[in-house]
């Protein structure tokens, strides 16, 4: 897969839910869903960042919930494709001008 999709699956094990000795839980499930919502970068217009503010829609977020990056990470392609108009050939093989 092309190294954004990477980006993803290594952004997400760095931030799992953190806890300390003390019991203090940290949730970090923000900061997930910030790093898929960001790694669609410009391919996911402002108004779809504008319209869940950081946080992805509980409709695919339910589904992706306690599965492995290789089995959510197509479903969430699939659903930016049909929901966000990504064009996912574009994200996964970059701009024709080789910009990515």
């Amino acid at each position: 897969m092309h190294i954004k999709i990477h980006h993803i699956h290594l952004f997400l094990s760095y931030f799992p839910t953190f806890s300390f000795q003390d019991g203090t839980l940290l949730d970090t499930e923000s900061l997930a869903d910030q790093a898929i919502i960001e790694s669609f970068g410009s391919e996911l217009s402002q108004k779809y960042k504008n319209e869940f503010q950081g946080r992805l829609p509980w409709e695919i977020k339910s589904k992706i919930l306690g599965l492995r990056g290789s089995e959510w990470i197509p479903m969430v392609l699939t659903y930016a494709e049909s929901n966000w108009e990504v064009n996912i050939d574009t994200l996964c093989h970059g701009d024709p001008d080789g910009f990515m």
